[in-house]
């Protein structure tokens, strides 16, 4: 899995009905290659959905390396086949780089999509 300069832009989306009475977003292909980005409001929250038949990890780059005297690792979550896993929002001291972008990645990316939410 790789996270390049060439991460794809996403734009979230933006739902302004009822959660609970649902609204179709969009489903993107992940792509293992260069990864994806996106200009991080603080409000986003991330939604993968992993259809291949075994787990693929996602990795979210942390840009900070330090807090509370402590040390941040990029976030990492293993998916299992046929799982949902849903993050966010994203604190900007974390995970914005200098631009107000946030980078994220899989390890593989065949039937694997995700959206992004506001």
């Amino acid at each position: 899995m790789a996270i390049t300069a060439s991460a794809a832009r996403v734009t979230p989306e933006t739902v302004t009905v009822d959660p609970v009475l649902g609204k179709a977003v969009t489903a993107n292909a992940a792509d293992a290659t260069d990864g994806h980005k996106f200009s991080n409001d603080g409000k986003t929250r991330l939604r993968v959905t992993n259809g291949s038949g075994g787990a693929v990890t996602l990795t979210i780059q942390t840009q900070a390396t330090t807090r509370g005297g402590y040390a941040i690792a990029d976030f990492t979550e293993s998916i299992a086949n046929s799982g949902v896993f849903e993050y966010g929002p994203f604190r900007f001291d974390e995970f914005n780089d200098s631009a107000g972008d946030c980078f994220f990645g899989f390890s593989a990316d065949t039937s694997v999509t995700f959206s992004l939410v506001n």
